[in-house]
């Protein structure tokens, strides 16, 4: 009886380190429209590496099709809940930091009231400069 060994090897995604990256505000305490719009004000406060590679991979992905900044600003991490629908403790400092990379990505978000929490939906803009609403 002969044994076979697969490997699978898969592309390195393009990494940066964010340790610079400091939140410039602190996020509000709901996920709600002022955290979207400190999210668009932080991305003034990127460190120049982490905003260019954002950047560069909004125009051109790197072929894993992921983009890792190490040592970026979050917040605690709360468990995997039990269900989607169970309630998690969110940190509002990691949301904001998923948030600002977003923005610098294009315009990410349109915060929809589901009823609470508010979910956010990625609009990718168009060649016209208009996001379009992309699901629901």
């Amino acid at each position: 009886m002969s044994t076979t060994s697969a490997t699978t090897t898969h592309c390195t995604p393009a990494t940066v380190d964010g340790s610079e990256w400091v939140l410039g505000t602190e996020p509000t305490d709901e996920l709600d429209e002022d955290l979207v719009r400190l999210a668009a004000l932080g991305a003034r406060d990127l460190p120049l590496d982490v905003d260019d590679a954002i950047v560069r991979f909004a125009s051109g992905s790197h072929g894993s099709g992921a983009l890792l900044i190490r040592n970026a600003p979050i917040g605690a991490l709360p468990l995997t809940p039990a269900t989607p629908e169970s309630p998690v403790d969110k940190d509002l400092a990691t949301e904001l930091a998923l948030l600002t990379v977003a923005r610098v990505l294009g315009q990410p978000v349109d915060a929809t009231y589901i009823p609470s929490p508010i979910r956010a939906r990625w609009l990718p803009p168009t060649r016209s400069g208009k996001a379009v609403r992309n699901g629901s």
